[in-house]
């Protein structure tokens, strides 16, 4: 069974392709079907997973597509919102983008260095995706990633940590600490840190006596 970590390697990976695909795909319309397609909007991931699978609601596309060229003349490029990072983004994305934070976050607090700092270096890959597609409207990235320059930061002391986790956590939590902006993802990260936190804290307590005295026999 892999590792977490191998496992966010994998993520990173993922992350990688995906802007690679965006970048290739850049110079699309934005109003065009085919760039709505690469944001997510009008497509339905089945359950199974299979990405073979996804299908697209052929009539609410057109909708879509239509809505947005209108968009692009009246309004200019001003189609990306502080939230979703794209106007029109389905829930679904949004979700996935605030669950992607999340994980990232939260392996922050991996016991194991290396997990740490490939964690750090995904948040590069966040703000390449956000450079790619706030280029195309040419809006700032921080529309897209409140947090851009902090994520930066991480990704740049991933490449430079060479010390021990002691050293590494309270770079960490240094640059935790300029985190301006709050977010559904470092939210949602936050309330299940101090989750953990108070459960761990309990076990500490509540640790029978007498196991600790028979351990000394």
């Amino acid at each position: 069974m892999l590792s977490s970590t191998e496992i966010l390697k994998w993520l990173r990976e993922i992350l990688i392709c995906r802007n690679k695909f965006l970048l290739k795909n850049k110079q699309a319309d934005r109003s065009s079907c085919h760039f709505l397609f690469l944001c997510g909007v009008g497509c339905d991931i089945p359950a199974s997973g299979n990405s073979t699978q996804m299908s697209v609601d052929h009539d609410e596309l057109l909708r879509t597509c239509a809505l947005g060229a209108s968009l692009r003349k009246g309004k200019g490029n001003s189609s990306m919102d502080s939230t979703s990072g794209c106007s029109g983004t389905p829930p679904i994305c949004r979700q996935a983008q605030t669950k992607l934070e999340v994980a990232l976050y939260m392996f922050l607090w991996s016991p194991d260095t290396e997990a740490v700092l490939v964690a750090m270096s995904c948040f590069r890959h966040l703000c390449e995706e956000a450079d790619i597609r706030c280029g195309v409207d040419e809006v700032s990235v921080h529309n897209f990633l409140p947090n851009y320059n902090t994520f930066m930061e991480f990704a740049s002391v991933s490449n430079m940590m060479s010390t021990g986790r002691a050293a590494l956590q309270k770079r960490v939590m240094a640059l935790l600490r300029r985190i301006e902006h709050p977010t559904a993802g470092n939210t949602e990260a936050w309330e299940d840190t101090h989750a953990k936190w108070e459960q761990a804290t309990k076990l500490i307590l509540n640790y029978p006596k007498t196991k600790m005295e028979d351990g000394q026999v």
